[in-house]
């Protein structure tokens, strides 16, 4: 008599909009197949991410000022 060990196998595919999960486990000794498992689990909505404004636009951010080119009026004076 097998004292079975399994591995677990599954399939993911998408059908219809729900991802399928199709699972079903092996006895690494004898080869003996469980039953299949069917597990169907809706897709979150896709991830709309928030609006950063201008300066991450499609063409490029804008390069900052070098630390030599800094107006003089923006340092406090004592």
């Amino acid at each position: 008599m097998c004292k079975h060990a399994y591995i677990t196998k599954q399939r993911i595919y998408y059908d219809k909009g729900c991802r399928v999960i199709r699972e079903y486990d092996t006895c690494i000794f004898c080869g003996r197949k469980t039953e299949e498992r069917l597990s169907y689990m809706n897709d979150p909505p896709k991830r709309k991410l928030p609006y950063f404004g201008p300066h991450f636009n499609s063409h490029g951010a804008r390069r900052k000022k070098a630390c030599s080119q800094v107006d003089a009026t923006h340092v406090n004076k004592a």
